[in-house]
């Protein structure tokens, strides 16, 4: 009995892991990508060693210049629409579900972390964290990047899901991958 209850927990904890693997593998494989321009930010953790944090221009949305929603708060969920821009996506909307985006449009699925008026104007902007501003990188190797950084020649390739999720692909610097995401 006592050996039955262990194989059903080995069973599961073995379900659950290949499960988050498939998920994970499913996600990167997303023919939906979307490059996007990143600006500087300078980190390193002592456990997982360098990685680079990576800010977004999307990242710092003008409410009023976004189609959608304009009452989108502090913590809320976020789809923002994108659209392309010569080299890189853009921000084209900001809706509260992802069936509100109009249909074709590519969507990155993101949560409110900051919200504020521009002086006495009383636009909007918010800032929004979609789970893609850290990526680790072969010990090193961050600071070059982060040079690079600085010198506004870096970018990366954003695989999304259907559902708005996001993930790293790949690290750019002048338009050639330094750095591509692997499983393992």
């Amino acid at each position: 009995m006592i050996a039955l209850r262990y194989l059903a927990v080995v069973g599961l904890l073995t379900a659950a892991l290949v499960y988050m693997i498939a998920d994970r593998m499913a996600l990167l494989a997303s023919p939906n990508v979307v490059s996007l321009e990143v600006i500087p930010i300078d980190p390193t953790d002592p456990f997982r060693g360098d990685y680079v944090i990576l800010a977004y221009k999307i990242s710092n949305i003008e409410v009023d210049k976004a189609d959608g929603v304009d009452d989108i708060g502090f913590r809320e969920q976020v789809y923002v629409a994108l659209k392309q821009d010569a080299q890189f996506w853009v921000v084209a909307g900001l809706y509260r579900q992802a069936s509100a985006v109009p249909a074709g449009q590519k969507y990155i699925r993101g949560l409110v972390s900051n919200a504020w008026e521009i002086d006495d104007t009383k636009r909007r902007k918010i800032q929004v964290t979609y789970g893609i501003e850290s990526f680790f990188v072969p010990q090193g190797s961050g600071k070059p990047l982060e040079d690079a950084q600085r010198q506004g020649v870096v970018s990366a390739d954003i695989a999304l899901g259907t559902d708005g999720r996001a993930a790293i692909k790949a690290v750019r610097v002048d338009g050639q991958p330094v750095h591509t995401e692997t499983l393992f």
